[in-house]
């Protein structure tokens, strides 16, 4: 396996199969750990691969003065709603 198909075989997984950053890391890592650990297999190694990153996630849990504040902030009948609530 050499360096082109490498880089298609993540490539690959990535745009055609879609899976998650960490089984791309999975993935990544099997091939470091066979390229690094394993003497009878010699692959070169791409320097210059691109590695995806994690999408931001927002959190899904308010903090107690963060709700506190959410009431005061609202106005008319949705901020009186807010209060009932």
């Amino acid at each position: 396996m050499g360096q082109r198909e490498v880089e298609s075989f993540l490539t690959m997984l990535a745009t055609e199969r879609r899976i998650s950053v960490s089984t791309h890391h999975q993935a990544l890592g099997a091939l470091l750990f066979l390229h690094r650990k394993v003497p009878a297999v010699q692959m070169p190694w791409p320097d210059d691969l691109q590695r995806p990153n994690r999408p931001r996630r927002i959190s899904a849990v308010m903090t107690v003065v963060g709700i506190s504040a959410l009431p005061g902030q609202l106005h008319d009948e949705v901020g009186l709603l807010a209060r009932l609530l």
